[in-house]
């Protein structure tokens, strides 16, 4: 984290150049980035039943923390996160709690039958909205990847599929669900994915990488 903002500002070439820096955060390579009012910081976090971790950095002024913990929830990282980021004064930083995780609340589900996992979903956006985050885009996302680093294909795709359904503006979506038919060697459908990703952000190289992949082997 440290080496990545001292790249970001261009003092540091170690492990990542400042070009390639800004291009992994800005296509989600290990990273997903968050604009609070103009001041950008770098996250990511995992996950298993149980346990949960996170890391969240500053592109400027040197601001980070990581926090591993035995809480399936995920609360006590947030309430540990706006604590110690209130007391340090991170610039924008939102530290109003936020709400408990979707992907945690239905991977238990998802683990047993994925089908039951996306109805489980559905029930708690009907009737219990307030109290979980429906708005990140990343919280499906992270939770396909989970699947997919696993050789759970099917359930990647079917949350992949789901998080399409949600988010149908986001390029990134698309991007995740096309890795998914990829997989499951359904090349057209993963190119009209693709095509779709850079359509809605014309910046994702990695759409553009998988393309030329593709047309290889079609």
């Amino acid at each position: 984290m440290i080496d990545t903002q001292l790249s970001l500002l261009g003092k540091s070439n170690k492990i990542l150049s400042n070009e390639m820096s800004l291009s992994r955060l800005d296509n989600k390579l290990g990273g997903f980035t968050m604009n609070f009012e103009g001041v950008k910081y770098f996250t990511h976090s995992a996950g298993n039943e149980g346990f949960r971790c996170n890391y969240i950095g500053s592109f400027e002024n040197g601001n980070g923390i990581v926090i591993m913990a035995n809480d399936g929830s995920g609360r006590i990282i947030e309430d540990i996160t706006r604590s110690i980021a209130s007391m340090n004064n991170w610039k924008n930083f939102p530290f109003e709690l936020r709400k408990e995780s979707i992907s945690l609340a239905i991977r238990k589900e998802s683990l047993k039958d994925i089908k039951q996992g996306i109805e489980y979903y559905k029930k708690l956006k009907k009737n219990n909205y307030n109290e979980y985050n429906f708005s990140d885009e990343s919280e499906l996302n992270s939770l396909g990847h989970d699947f997919l680093g696993n050789d759970k294909i099917e359930s990647a795709f079917e949350i992949f599929n789901l998080n399409v359904n949600e988010f149908p503006n986001s390029g990134n979506v698309y991007d995740s669900r096309g890795e998914s038919y990829f997989y499951k060697k359904d090349y057209l459908l993963s190119k009209k994915d693709y095509l779709k990703a850079l359509e809605l952000d014309p910046t994702n190289q990695n759409a553009k990488e998988m393309l030329l992949k593709i047309e290889k082997l079609m």
